[in-house]
């Protein structure tokens, strides 16, 4: 239990800190606006269950190659992993710019045009998520899950003033804006526990 708590801590946070921009918006905007925010986290969420397929898999070796303390390669393995991130974050805003959002628009029924932009910035959020989530996991592996807590509670003091103070502002877009800004905070807090390890 001891061992297992942060773990459990961090990743209750963390579906906190991805649902304030929706709490926020559920108290302060229509139906409506949850809805457009919910289509358009779905490219983002398929970039974090894409890198999870590639790097998951591989967590026992990563493991097993830090407990012979080869860490050359298993800084190559993570610098490797997080590259694909970054490769696949691009594709994604490649192939939402390209026709995504006119397949947006054919599944919800709904013109997503004029919220392209808004689209780009929230793929932009996905790939962040999925270098979070892996270098949650690197942190696991290292035997220092004790380390991520604190991060993830700053992330979610965050996350719940950048959410109320810019959707009051700016709506929809301050719902994408405060969801990209903590998960840009949450990433380099995790680096530094990352680096602290």
């Amino acid at each position: 239990f001891r061992q297992c708590f942060p773990l459990f801590s961090t990743l209750f946070l963390f579906n906190l800190i991805e649902s304030c921009p929706k709490f926020a918006m559920e108290s302060m905007m229509g139906y409506d606006a949850q809805l457009y925010f919910s289509a358009l986290y779905f490219p983002a969420q398929a970039i974090l269950l894409a890198v999870g397929f590639v790097y998951k898999p591989q967590l026992l070796r990563l493991a097993n190659i830090w407990s012979k303390r080869r860490r050359r390669r298993f800084d190559l393995i993570m610098l490797a992993v997080l590259a694909v991130v970054v490769v696949l974050t691009l594709a994604v805003i490649a192939f939402m710019g390209w026709i995504g959002i006119g397949i947006m628009s054919f599944m919800y029924g709904i013109d997503f045009t004029e919220y392209r932009m808004l689209a780009f910035l929230m793929v932009a959020a996905g790939g962040l998520t999925a270098a979070i989530d892996f270098l949650y996991q690197i942190i696991t592996v290292l035997r220092h899950q004790d380390l991520a807590t604190k991060p993830y509670l700053i992330s979610f003091g965050a996350a719940i003033v950048l959410s109320i103070v810019l959707v009051r502002i700016f709506g929809l877009l301050g719902a994408v804006l405060s969801y990209l800004a903590v998960m840009a905070l949450l990433l380099v807090s995790c680096a530094v526990s990352l680096f602290l390890a």
